[in-house]
């Protein structure tokens, strides 16, 4: 035999007795791998079993899995005799190392796995132990996943699945049985958004690598289980035609399929066109036209009742207008309440064929689209509001002659008529000369209120001027000089026109500006300014209707914001504060 071996046998016969020393307990724990600090210093009491130490000792010891290293994060529980035994430390081994060598059973520490080889034993011979044990484990498992998720409403997961892609919705429907059935919820689908990459697949193509290209089959699916529940279809715009044409194709096939209307709560069609693209060469402009189209035609064909409808960035030529509206009046010629063409021609071309919608009350059109007889012919109907809207591929044209804005107010007194300018533009706001302009707004970051588009304001549109606004962050800031700012234009629009009830300033003003629009706009409801855009002074020199005190009073309170921004609200009677640039930069009003 082995000397090697037969000095362990010898170790593990001695370590068996009572009488055993120091020495022999450290080289039967060096021999088996136990640590010498988990032995306990009096043989007689029980030791707890390593798996089962102290919280502040696993706290401190880090990580304890994997390599052959010692686990010193179970060292407390034998530190010291005065600690009071685990129950589980009671428990045998059944089975040990030396048992199957064919040796002694040697006394040494019961560990986890020996616990947990003891509890299954008892599971298999007695099945009411193995009962109360799953029980109490249940209720153990359900105490430890009470985290709240399992109890949200289900108006809550709705508005979160809303949020999400068609795709993320559906590997989120795949958690629980809940969220299934929050997938299939009407409110989770009433918007359907289709962006770059929605119900696309991964397919290699041999000269361009892989590309994501629209699956018909995963459209098809969505179509017929959750395309009941669409009440808006908004195509935005998408740089792989390939894939528009696909989608309007399968849309087209679905709607055309069935006798009945599959989508019966669809009410609105938004469509914008990407017509700007970009190469090695620069940029590059091009309209729908082609089969893309066709398709469009074919769609809006199909679908019934829509309410409204929007065809944006178009482009088309001269020769394929003909039979666009026609196909949106086919099933919708009664039922469409809203209507907006924005740059529908690269061209300046009248369509007097938005007049054939007789129940229109809100048309957004881009004024190449106008001229005298549209104008005449939109007198006539029962049209409310009509907004010209421009950006940056809106076409030069010129304005609607004086004369005919005059017989439009003459056969309709009650029509709203809207200037909108918008996008990364920098072309001037064209105006309608003598037109009922109720409101301008800027959405563009460049524009400003000049002097000389103030005048033109006054001279055209006092009488009816009720918004001026201005949205967005300006691309740069202002100048700080007086005579360089908008100061003296927004207290002339104040002054001028008095049915302004609605003002919004991004540009630089002071803050002797701002209490005198407040003094004097008594018609104000709605005032918002920039609070990064006031400046602490006041230029303005003391009016002959000013009294000594009002000017005295306007001085002080300009060279102090809090002061400032607490005589604002008492002056207008009604709340007010001036706005931070997180808030400005999301504003949209709804102007009606």
């Amino acid at each position: 035999m082995d000397r090697r071996r037969f000095n362990r046998r010898f170790r593990f016969s001695e370590s068996s007795s009572e009488d055993h020393d120091d020495v022999s307990r450290d080289h039967q724990a060096a021999d088996h791998g136990d640590d010498v600090g988990n032995r306990s210093p009096n043989p007689d009491k029980d030791t707890p079993p390593r798996g089962h130490a102290d919280t502040d000792s696993e706290e401190e010891g880090g990580y304890s899995g994997g390599g052959g290293g010692r686990k010193r994060r179970f060292h407390s529980t034998s530190s010291s005799s005065s600690h009071s035994p685990s129950p589980k430390s009671s428990l045998t081994p059944h089975s040990s190392s030396s048992e199957r060598d064919g040796h002694e059973p040697s006394s040494r520490q019961v560990t986890v796995d020996d616990y947990y080889r003891s509890e299954k034993l008892k599971m298999c011979r007695s099945p009411e132990a193995a009962k109360e044990l799953a029980e109490k484990n249940e209720d153990e498992d359900e105490e430890e996943e009470d985290d709240g998720w399992g109890e949200l409403p289900a108006i809550l997961l709705e508005d979160i699945f809303v949020l999400l892609t068609p795709k993320q919705r559906h590997q989120a429907s795949m958690v629980c049985r809940p969220w299934y059935e929050i997938f299939y919820s009407p409110r989770v689908w009433e918007t359907f958004v289709l962006l770059e990459r929605t119900l696309t697949r991964r397919r290699f193509n041999l000269y361009k690598g892989y590309q994501r290209e629209l699956c018909p089959r995963k459209t098809q699916v969505c179509l017929m289980r959750v395309g009941c529940f669409f009440k808006r279809i908004v195509v935005t715009p998408i740089s792989d035609f390939y894939n528009l044409y696909e989608f309007l194709r399968v849309l087209a096939s679905f709607l055309g399929f069935y006798t009945d209307f599959p989508m019966p709560l669809l009410h609105t069609f938004r469509f914008t066109f990407a017509c700007e693209s970009r190469g090695m060469t620069g940029v590059v402009i091009h309209g729908t036209g082609g089969k893309i189209l066709d398709e469009l035609k074919v769609l809006l064909g199909n679908m019934q009742q829509l309410r409204h409808l929007a065809l944006n960035e178009l482009l088309l030529d001269v020769l394929e207008v003909p039979g666009l509206l026609e196909a949106a009046a086919k099933h919708s010629g009664d039922s469409l309440t809203s209507l907006e063409l924005l740059n529908c021609t690269k061209v300046p071309l009248a369509m007097p064929d938005v007049t054939q919608f007789c129940h229109l009350l809100k048309l957004k059109l881009s004024p190449q689209h106008l001229n005298d007889e549209v104008v005449l012919l939109l007198g006539g109907t029962q049209l409310l509001q009509l907004h010209l809207l421009q950006d940056a591929y809106t076409c030069p044209c010129e304005p609607v002659a004086s004369e005919a804005w005059k017989l439009f107010k003459e056969m309709a007194p009650n029509k709203r008529v809207f200037l909108e300018i918008q996008g990364l533009t920098k072309t001037p706001l064209l105006l309608q000369p003598h037109a009922p302009v109720r409101g301008v707004v800027f959405r563009t970051p460049y524009h400003r209120l000049t002097a000389d588009l103030c005048t033109w304001l006054v001279e055209y549109y006092s009488k009816y001027l009720e918004y001026f606004v201005q949205e967005s962050l300006p691309r740069a800031h202002g100048s700080r000089k007086f005579h360089e700012r908008a100061d003296a234009s927004f207290l002339r629009l104040i002054r001028t026109c008095h049915r302004l009830h609605t003002l919004v300033i991004r540009e630089r003003i002071s803050l002797g500006t701002l209490l005198l629009i407040a003094s004097e706009g008594r018609a104000l409801r709605t005032f918002i300014v920039r609070e990064n855009a006031l400046i602490k002074k006041c230029e303005w020199p003391r009016a002959r209707e000013w009294s000594k005190e009002y000017y005295r009073w306007l001085k002080k309170t300009s060279r102090n914001y809090q002061l400032a921004f607490q005589e604002v609200p008492v002056v207008m009677e009604q709340r007010w504060k001036p706005s931070p640039d997180r808030a400005f930069k999301h504003l949209r009003l709804l102007i009606s």
